[in-house]
């Protein structure tokens, strides 16, 4: 009941303006003892509508103040990821100083797929990639898009887009997306199973 009340008190405060011409112009003769014109009529009609334009460029103001404005983010991708991957092998203070140029830009990295875990917290998923040099990388991705990984096998090839950080003194690609996973080949299948 107390819902219903709620709405019905909205929707009446909504159209308040349109409620006071209806008012005023129903008792106008009983209030000003005089009749109601066309001229009056107009006239009220003017106001209520002034006023209701009033309050839409308020509400409008309102919520282009409130609501927050969403920018697009733009990439920008590393001319040569093979530096980044070199300086990857980098430890301690050298690696943070020469790694601060490529913060946050936007690199492509393939390698063979070795297999995924959740974050303890639950909040991104770890795939492990062996690279062309035979180094391991974890590359971060987003929990929900988990269903992308179910058809993945052990030594295929992907590649995927990731976002540079460098954090606790370890390069760690971050916000990767899954944009390319390459199928087995038959030989490496039988190489897969032999060693298994």
């Amino acid at each position: 009941m107390n819902r219903a009340i709620t709405k019905v008190g909205c929707l009446l405060l909504d159209y308040a303006t349109v409620l006071v011409l209806i008012v005023g112009m129903g008792c106008w003769q009983f209030l000003t003892k005089t009749p109601l014109t066309v001229r009056t009529e107009l006239t009220l009609t003017g106001f209520c509508v002034v006023l209701t334009l009033l309050d839409a460029v308020r509400k409008i103001h309102a919520y282009a103040s409130v609501a927050p404005v969403e920018k697009k983010e733009k990439r920008v991708f590393v001319e040569d990821p093979e530096v980044v991957l070199e300086l990857a092998r980098l430890t301690g203070y050298d690696a943070i100083g020469r790694f601060t140029p490529y913060l946050g830009k936007w690199m492509m990295i393939s390698g063979t797929y070795e297999g995924l875990a959740k974050s303890l917290r639950r909040d991104s998923i770890h795939l492990s990639i062996l690279l062309n040099d035979g180094r391991r990388i974890n590359l971060r991705f987003a929990v929900d898009g988990e269903e992308r990984f179910r058809g993945l096998q052990v030594g295929q090839r992907i590649t995927a887009v990731c976002q540079i950080q460098h954090r606790n003194f370890t390069f760690t690609p971050e916000n990767c997306e899954l944009i390319r996973a390459d199928s087995l080949r038959r030989t490496e299948r039988s190489v897969l199973a032999n060693a298994s």
